[in-house]
């Protein structure tokens, strides 16, 4: 389809839940069951939206922009994530929680006007393909081995240390100097991501011009690995603090970085399935590692399964450094 109209008719989607929510506030109907429910229908339209939106900006710029428009993007999105929930709270303390959820539900039809009145020409290569149910089978011939290497190494770190944001109010019950601190502490280290987040879209965003992608990925998990292992050693919370905010760094980095590989090099044909594969693994293994780490950590200590996380991540990086050597064929460009 037109991504341009896809986009919009997503945007338009995304109403309902958030029209649900504020149904549901003043009409005194808010459950368990009920907030489940909207958060499945929110991930349903998320895993449409995402993929669609990045596909989107890639087709709004030239080539030669399209890291800067991605790393631009992905600074919005986390200036809105570290400013959106201390707003919100202000609100939801002082009673305006209807207001809130109000504001939520105008944010998705704002953006559907700026869609609707943005000029974004269609490109032929992916309109009239008609929908093919065995697509996977057709886009695995337009994968090189860099680009299969990019998105496993992309879903290692998502699997094995992203899941540490998801079970952060675990760690700050161990951290808290007092029991009464540890919901103070929680705050700061959900601060710290957001803030490395944003310090990591703007590095790389620094280093694009000096620094190929596919080096940028390989050194964002050096980073990522060390900055965790300070992490984990880590018994004062001002440290943990700071690791924390240099291992959010790290992660965006990564992900702007394999996005830019990913937008730049597949073919136009098939970028879109693509890159809903890299959101599966963006919003989806995060979740899976966290679940998992979390049944684990009955017997086994939290810290040690993200020891062996970075264990394998730096066994990934010696793999998909011998891969991408290999691949490229000592061509400096990458």
């Amino acid at each position: 389809m037109d991504r341009r109209v896809l986009a919009l008719r997503l945007q338009l989607f995304s109403v309902i839940p958030a029209v649900l929510a504020l149904l549901a506030v003043l009409f005194g109907a808010t459950s368990v069951p009920v907030l489940v429910g909207l958060s499945l229908l929110t991930g349903i339209l998320n895993g449409f939206d995402h993929p669609v939106r990045i596909v989107l900006v890639g087709g709004l710029v030239e080539r030669n922009m399209l890291t800067s428009s991605v790393t631009l993007n992905s600074i919005v999105f986390n200036l809105g994530r570290m400013a959106g929930p201390a707003l919100g709270g202000v609100a939801i303390a002082s009673g305006q929680i209807e207001a809130v959820l109000l504001f939520n539900a105008v944010s998705y039809l704002a953006f559907a006007l700026l869609l609707a009145r943005l000029r974004y020409k269609a490109h032929s290569t992916y309109l009239g393909q008609g929908s093919d149910p065995l697509g996977w089978l057709h886009v695995l011939p337009h994968l090189t081995v860099t680009h299969r290497v990019v998105l496993v190494y992309f879903a290692a770190v998502a699997l094995c240390i992203r899941p540490v944001f998801e079970l952060l109010p675990a760690f700050a019950d161990g951290l808290a100097l007092r029991p009464d601190l540890a919901a103070e502490l929680f705050a700061w280290l959900t601060s710290a991501q957001a803030l490395g987040a944003v310090l990591g879209g703007v590095a790389i965003g620094i280093l694009s011009g000096h620094a190929a992608p596919l080096r940028s990925i390989l050194s964002s998990g050096l980073a990522i690995m060390g900055s965790m292992a300070l992490f984990l050693l880590s018994s004062r919370p001002w440290l943990s603090i700071v690791a924390l905010t240099l291992v959010s760094s790290g992660i965006v980095a990564n992900g702007v970085a394999c996005q830019v590989v990913l937008q730049t090099q597949v073919s136009d044909r098939v970028r879109g399935k693509v890159l809903s594969v890299y959101t599966m693994m963006f919003r989806g293994l995060p979740a899976l590692g966290a679940l998992v780490v979390g049944v684990l950590a009955q017997s086994i200590p939290q810290a040690n399964l993200f020891w062996t996380g970075i264990a394998l991540i730096a066994l990934a990086t010696c793999i998909a450094w011998a891969l991408l050597r290999r691949s490229i064929g000592g061509d400096k460009s990458a």
